[in-house]
């Protein structure tokens, strides 16, 4: 029997089957706009595979608590929505949701570029900009996530780390997707992304910050050297953990699925 592994961004949904530590027919989707597309979606999934599933877990990109998806900016129409239950009666299994974020932290702790400390801080930054801290691979609980894309780095707008850094922001801001606006853009917003770093270190001060995520990109958007440069002017004489782009790429959330299971 397998365990059905998710992780549904604002952009993506990824799909795959975990047994032990091992994860495969892993697929990638559109994440539909409304829930209940999800769970079809889901549900073809597993008759495609002719899998025989015995829990789901997964994480969504929001505030969630006890499988309710109390707020999601990206998600809008999933708000409310007790997705858990949703997903456990057509399938008939029982669900356990988590924040994406969370889920993409546990990961890299586990199995990934955190696997060797304790005290594993993690950013994703992509649609949205979401984190965790990871402590023993365990995820630090809290009442509805850390969400450090919401710290306000602009006191007269109001506007957060996410409105500055996230693809959701960049599109609102410049009307451009986040892979064409262009290499002096996302050199002057390393900054910003650097300042956000550095208060998220400074509150959770763990051995180890992961950054992941689909703007974590060499090729396109920010780049791990540049970030770790703009640190260095802005920490200075502060002493700062490793910065480290993450190992697992597009299934740190999947297999922070399956981490649940080990802790």
């Amino acid at each position: 029997m397998s365990i059905l592994a998710l992780d549904i961004g604002g952009t993506n949904m990824r799909l795959a089957l975990g047994e032990g530590d091992a994860l495969s027919h892993i697929e990638t989707q559109s994440t539909p706009k409304n829930p209940q597309e999800a769970v079809s979606a889901i549900s073809a999934y597993i008759q495609k595979h002719d899998a025989q599933i015995e829990s789901v877990v997964g994480g969504v990109a929001g505030a969630i608590n006890n499988g309710v998806v109390h707020r999601s900016p990206n998600l809008p129409g999933w708000k409310g929505l007790s997705f858990g239950d949703l997903l456990s009666e057509a399938l008939a299994v029982p669900a356990a949701l988590y924040n994406d974020a969370d889920l993409g932290g546990l990961g890299e702790a586990v199995y990934g570029a955190g696997k060797d400390y304790v005290l594993v801080g993690y950013m994703a930054i992509g649609t949205g900009v979401g984190g965790t801290l990871v402590h023993n691979k365990r995820i630090i609980s809290s009442l509805e996530g850390l969400e450090p894309g919401k710290q306000i780095l602009e006191h007269a707008s109001g506007r957060t780390l996410e409105d500055f850094v996230s693809g959701a922001g960049i599109k609102r801001e410049t009307g451009k997707e986040s892979a064409e606006a262009g290499r002096v853009f996302y050199g002057e917003r390393t900054k910003i992304l650097a300042a956000g770093i550095y208060n998220s270190v400074r509150h959770w001060s763990p051995e180890i910050f992961v950054l992941a995520g689909s703007l974590m990109n060499e090729e396109t958007a920010f780049r791990i050297a540049d970030v770790n440069d703009a640190l260095a002017n802005i920490a200075r004489d502060v002493p700062m953990p490793r910065i480290v782009h993450g190992t697992l790429d597009d299934t740190a959330g999947l297999y922070g699925a399956l981490a649940t299971l080990k802790t």
